[in-house]
């Protein structure tokens, strides 16, 4: 098929856009990047960045995947002036086969990007000090930031980070999910996946010995766990888990993801958030999973199993960080013995698209501890009215 001349400009145009990562393979391994077939209906990490589609430079362009372009491309450019060895060293695993791997570097590299350029004040002090810290046998955090508050008092922030994507397990609890009705004498077939929260699956437990279970327990409860045994982190020094949303898989979800409010409207009903219950919620605190309109409104609701991530005494992550394609969201462990320097709750202000309005840090001293306590009682609040109203299922 001829393309037109507008066409051609168009991927000449885009292509410009994705310039620090095209210089940064051979043509050959570009070729194989392309190469890539979809598994599960998702694209290679990578490929799904630089290939030309048209709908990437249209006006109906989808805001998210431009802005996983853009900063994808930025990240390179910036570790490749900083670190250039760390980025040589990755380049294996991005033109590795298995498509978690992949996606799991450049979850790294825009982390690494963004740390250098948001978080580390080299040019306010000289006494700042940014290093990646390489892969050993031991567990170890991936970066590591030396800095001094406003006292000239030094301390040390230790930086994980987790991508979440798409994996084998959750397509195996997608597919557990999934009908097919045939009609017509089988000539043709209606298929039907009952959840609403792909690329997270569901439930272990079979659904027909607790009919009210839902895949949105399955999700906080995931979330609860990421690098839950924190043994890369020590008692010493600030740990932040640095989790990137930008996947594939994910972003299409980080409208329903992407919210630090304990619940969320949705269809004009109340769902209970995902982040905020994983991290701050309770044991025994109500979980709202699906309202059904009819002769009479009925909620479907459970309680949360155990604590959020910070209430867990295993846990040693001080701070979380949420980074979705538009918006990045901060999370504060509440009521820590730890002593976090405002210099360095000031600095995360800073990240790339930082909500101030979503995010629960202590920033001034006192906000977290009312915030929570405003989050709780408007759950209250809420559940009293919506018992009041509607019918429920528990």
């Amino acid at each position: 098929m001829c393309r037109t001349k507008y066409e051609n400009l168009e991927e000449a145009n885009f292509n410009e856009r994705i310039k620090q990562i095209l210089s940064f393979f051979k043509e050959e391994e570009i070729e194989k990047i392309k190469s890539h077939r979809k598994i599960d209906n998702y694209e290679h990490p990578l490929k799904n960045i630089i290939i030309y589609d048209e709908s990437k430079t249209s006006s109906n362009i989808a805001d998210d995947k431009s802005s996983i372009i853009y900063k994808t491309n930025w990240a390179f450019e910036v570790v490749q002036r900083i670190d250039p060895d760390w980025l040589r060293a990755k380049k294996s695993d991005l033109l590795d086969d298995d498509y978690s791997i992949v996606s799991s570097v450049l979850g790294g590299i825009r982390a690494y990007a963004e740390i250098k350029t948001r978080l580390y004040r080299e040019l306010f002090n000289d006494t700042s000090q940014l290093v990646s810290i390489p892969t050993s046998k031991n567990p170890t955090p991936d970066f590591r930031l030396s800095d001094t508050d406003y006292y000239q008092k030094k301390y040390v922030v230790d930086f994980e980070v987790f991508t979440k994507t798409h994996d084998k397990e959750s397509q195996k609890g997608i597919d557990l999910g999934t009908t097919v009705t045939k009609i017509n004498g089988g000539r043709n077939k209606i298929t039907t996946r009952v959840s609403s929260h792909r690329p997270f699956s569901f439930e272990k437990r079979p659904l027909e010995k607790n009919k009210h279970a839902s895949d949105l327990r399955h999700i906080i409860h995931l979330f609860t766990q990421v690098k839950a045994k924190d043994k890369q982190f020590s008692d010493e020094n600030i740990n932040v888990l640095w989790i990137d949303m930008q996947d594939e898989a994910i972003f299409h979800y980080s409208s329903f993801l992407s919210f630090a409010s304990p619940t969320v409207i949705r269809d004009g009903s109340f769902i209970s958030s995902t982040l905020w219950h994983a991290f701050y919620g309770q044991i025994e605190m109500i979980i709202l999973h699906e309202f059904f309109q009819g002769e009479h409104n009925t909620y479907l609701t459970s309680k949360l199993e155990h604590d959020g991530r910070f209430y867990l005494s295993e846990n040693k992550a001080d701070f979380v960080v949420f980074v979705f394609p538009r918006k990045t969201i901060v999370f504060e462990k509440p009521d820590n013995d730890k002593v976090i320097p405002e210099r360095f709750r000031d600095t995360l202000t800073y990240l790339l698209n930082f909500n101030s309005v979503e995010s629960r840090i202590d920033f001034p001293k006192g906000n977290l501890s009312q915030a929570l306590k405003n989050d709780v009682e408007s759950l209250e609040i809420l559940y009293k009215y919506l018992k009041e109203r509607d019918e429920w299922e528990e």
